[in-house]
């Protein structure tokens, strides 16, 4: 007993072992994970039946079990708490008719053409067709996440796959009881009764799993292991409650206990716990993918190898592939037509021509065709080449399908989709702040206001611009914030409570606004940034010495704020501070500074800086004045109207913002601004500067 779970473990850990160096190598080729692990499965399969030192692997076959009540219950349940709920519910129309009305011709079509070019029987070729038909996206669907896939696609493939294995499977039972029963009447009308309420009867039940284990969650709010235990036994028990003691459908069971708990999750678990649920979750099917995917390609290499008439069977299979394929054309080239010219608000919900192609060559095909096509019984006429032809397909559709998609989606002008909103009907919003800093600052107080509204926030910000998303439910913003401008996306249900939170920061900002008015008073700067005792630096820092009358612009002519700063550096190549070699990168210095913030913090001044400037040997002053004001982004909305340009060596004796401090001890009063700007030249303007600091002293 021992040996026996010591071999199991062993077993895992080497197939995990495995698909962890594979997926490393995968990843540096760019080579699709899924796909990539079902070759070396394949490799290993084939080496373990001529090497003794690797029969370990040709002992792990796929079987039906593992597929089914191992494997399936957690691709499954993973599938349905991390699909869109709202996507899924606008497109459900036509996953359903693909899922349920497409499976039926599909395997129609197969079961037609198999019969017809092979020795097999229309019954049996039937059952082929019915396992066949069943789409597995979990190779396509990592591909597209991979390249950003626009989200209503990627939700068309995925959910038509979710349904279609409950229909398969369903339809697979009954035509199996059909092909095996000895009675020659087929009750056509008690097939299809069954079929939908084996379908239905799983849904029901998964409804009901799905809100048990979301009372739970409820109940035990707090509790992150207690939640994710409970996910983990709701996806198995709906499965196999579902399909072993109510004989109805276990993936239609399971998801349906993992479309509640998704619609629930926002209100039966702590925000904080979601994100780590749904880790959980990618990573469990992470662990299951790997596993099916490596078995696959062993169970691929023993098929194969056990052919007893590989040329007849090669030659079925080349009639085989495209037979399949003319199925999968039928039932998206027939049925979406269909749907496109009844569907309301064609521009809207029609899916493109393109949209159908990517539905053709995504349909490729994994697990589940696998565990039916193992649960045939022994005994069934043509089981071996029913075999063959399903791992056949499956291969073909993994290693041609699979890799020619991305080419495929280029071509037909499938580019990453920008925004998270998918198929949703969204609108654009822009709110002006005037600069950059205030601008930054309502955006933090908009986020920690939404944060503490349960808001999941993902920061996409680049060096250039703001940019993030905020999510609760199916509520969700995104904003992009850039040179003082805050542009909000989101559908038009929700931009009013967006305005209404905004109103909120404004209040919030507007009073600590007036606290920093008081704070800025003459008076009370004085008494902020003066130091009573005279030994200190910052009283003894002398700035006159920084002062010259040919670094003071009498009219600043500009109009721009970033014209502005250039006409005050260009004073520096004029008066040798700097050559005109070195203008560009210290004039760059000086806009990348202020493009974080802006230097006009109010009451008509404006201090542009840059510290560290390569090319300056001393703090460097220059002065420019605007009678009549210019727009500079200030953060009281006013006109400035004095101007000072600061620059300091990388290393500068005197700390920069010491410079700072003595500028605003002499500018914060108003009458010195007002004396200032009154000055008829450079040399009136310099000695009036000089007396101040002096009197500030």
């Amino acid at each position: 007993m021992e040996e026996y779970i010591m071999h199991g473990v062993l077993l895992i850990t080497s197939l995990l072992s495995i698909a962890v160096f594979s997926s490393m190598i995968l990843n540096k080729i760019h080579f699709p994970y899924t796909i990539g692990l079902v070759i070396v499965g394949a490799v290993f399969g084939l080496a373990s039946m001529r090497y003794e030192a690797l029969a370990e692997f040709h002992v792990p076959e796929l079987n039906p079990g593992i597929i089914l009540y191992l494997i399936l219950p957690a691709l499954i349940f993973d599938a349905a708490i991390n699909i869109d709920f709202g996507v899924l519910k606008r497109n459900i129309i036509p996953i359903l008719i693909l899922a349920v009305v497409g499976i039926l011709i599909s395997a129609l079509v197969v079961a037609a053409g198999i019969s017809y070019v092979t020795p097999i029987p229309f019954i049996a070729a039937l059952v082929f067709g019915a396992l066949i038909s069943a789409t597995d996206p979990v190779a396509v669907i990592a591909l597209f996440n991979e390249i950003g896939a626009p989200k209503r696609l990627i939700t068309l493939i995925d959910g038509e796959s979710i349904f279609n294995d409950a229909t398969a499977i369903v339809l697979f039972n009954i035509v199996i009881v059909l092909a095996t029963t000895a009675t020659a009447t087929v009750n056509y009308t008690s097939a299809i009764l069954t079929f939908f309420s084996v379908l239905l009867g799983g849904l029901a039940i998964g409804t009901i799993i799905g809100a048990l284990g979301s009372l739970v969650n409820r109940l035990g709010r707090n509790n992150l292991l207690l939640q994710i235990t409970v996910s983990l036994i709701m996806a198995y028990v709906s499965f196999i409650v579902a399909d072993h003691f109510f004989k109805v459908s276990g993936v239609m069971s399971t998801l349906a206990a993992g479309l509640v708990m998704r619609g629930g999750l926002e209100k039966t678990i702590k925000r904080s716990n979601i994100e780590t649920l749904e880790h959980f979750w990618e990573y469990f099917s992470f662990v299951a993918n790997s596993i099916v995917f490596l078995l696959l390609g062993v169970t691929q290499a023993y098929v194969f190898s056990n052919s007893k008439d590989p040329n007849q069977t090669i030659k079925y299979i080349l009639y085989m592939i495209p037979i399949v394929i003319i199925a999968r054309i039928a039932c998206i080239y027939f049925l979406i037509p269909i749907f496109n010219k009844f569907c309301k608000n064609k521009e809207k919900n029609a899916i493109s021509w393109s949209y159908q192609a990517i539905l053709l060559w995504g349909g490729l095909r994994g697990a589940v065709p696998v565990a039916l096509v193992l649960a045939i019984p022994e005994d069934f006429p043509n089981r071996e080449l029913i075999i063959q032809f399903t791992f056949a397909f499956i291969m073909f559709t993994l290693l041609f399908q699979g890799t020619t998609i991305k080419p495929l989606m280029s071509m037909l002008g499938i580019h990453p989709e920008d925004t998270g909103f998918g198929d949703r009907e969204v609108k654009e919003v822009s709110f002006d702040f005037k600069n950059i800093g205030l601008s930054l600052l309502i955006s933090k107080t908009l986020r920690d206001i939404f944060d503490d509204e349960a808001f999941f926030i993902r920061d996409r910000s680049t060096t250039n611009s703001a940019s993030y998303i905020m999510k609760r439910g199916q509520i969700m913003y995104e904003i992009n914030q850039e040179k003082g401008v805050l542009t909000l996306t989101s559908e038009e249900k929700n931009i009013p409570y967006f305005k209404r939170v905004l109103f909120e920061a404004l209040l919030m900002l507007e009073k600590s606004v007036e606290t920093i008015k008081e704070i800025t008073d003459p008076n009370k700067m004085n008494e902020l940034i003066h130091d009573d005792n005279p030994k200190t630096e910052a009283a003894t820092f002398n700035i006159i010495k920084y002062m010259s009358d040919e670094r003071v612009l009498m009219d600043i002519k500009s109009e721009s704020k970033d014209d502005i700063i250039k006409e005050l550096a260009t004073n520096l190549v004029e008066t040798n501070a700097i050559t005109q070699e070195q203008f560009d990168e210290t004039l760059n210095d000086i806009l990348e500074r202020e493009s974080t913030m802006t230097t006009a913090l109010g009451d008509q001044i404006a201090m542009p800086h840059a510290r560290k400037c390569p090319f300056i040997k001393n703090i460097t002053l220059v002065f420019g004045l605007a009678p009549k004001g210019k727009e500079f982004e200030a953060v009281d909305g006013k006109p400035v109207n004095i101007f000072v340009l600061i620059l300091s060596p990388k290393d500068a004796a005197e700390p920069h913002v010491q410079v700072l401090v003595s500028l605003s001890k002499v500018l914060s009063k108003p009458e010195n601004r007002n004396e200032l700007l009154s000055s008829k030249s450079n040399i009136e303007f310099t000695n009036k500067f000089k007396r101040m600091v002096k009197e500030s002293k």
